[in-house]
């Protein structure tokens, strides 16, 4: 009984050894336990967060499928990603007036050139013209940066990457969900 009592003390003594030293003494204050540590809660939840500021990051899917309102309608394989940014001096209506588009193609068609193109919602949903292009090298991997004028009434926004050359071949339309931006 006596070593069984030894053997549970000192595995206890261990295990608090390697584990101590992970554990900081203003990480015990911050959750009251030592003096002085703070006691503040964190503020309530809102249940409608408003719609984010700057930018936003979507990721690229191989899929055809969209509306305007919400841009692709996403799929199990990502191709990358999209940042959408507002930035650029104010417009009649108190936005920014420029929309940044940085395009980051991960496994897409080798060596060929996707044409960008932004859908603005509500406003050029969708948008026909290019707004710039996204090179790939031989692994299919590439990127591009576009920026336009953004349309006064849009608060949603999605980008295609469309390689014009083979429009029905698996990965040239890929597309991202649509950003809420301010």
């Amino acid at each position: 009984m006596k070593i069984r009592s030894l053997l549970i003390i000192s595995l206890v003594v261990g295990i608090a050894s390697v584990a101590a030293p992970a554990v900081r003494a203003d990480g015990l204050s911050d959750l009251g336990f030592q003096m002085g540590g703070s006691i503040l809660t964190l503020p309530p939840a809102q249940l409608a967060d408003p719609p984010p500021q700057g930018a936003a990051k979507e990721p690229l899917f191989d899929n055809p499928v969209f509306t305007c309102q919400t841009g692709a309608i996403p799929t199990l394989t990502e191709f990358g990603f999209v940042i959408l940014n507002t930035h650029g001096p104010a417009d009649a209506t108190g936005k920014d007036s420029v929309v940044s588009i940085e395009v980051a193609i991960k496994g897409g068609i080798p060596n060929a050139t996707y044409q960008i193109f932004l859908a603005q919602d509500p406003g050029n949903c969708p948008n026909m013209v290019s707004v710039g292009t996204a090179t790939t090298n031989a692994q299919g991997n590439g990127n591009g940066h576009a920026e336009v004028s953004r349309i006064s009434t849009a608060t949603r926004f999605w980008v295609a990457a469309v390689d014009l050359a083979d429009l029905f071949a698996p990965r040239s339309i890929l597309a991202s969900p649509a950003a809420t931006l301010d």
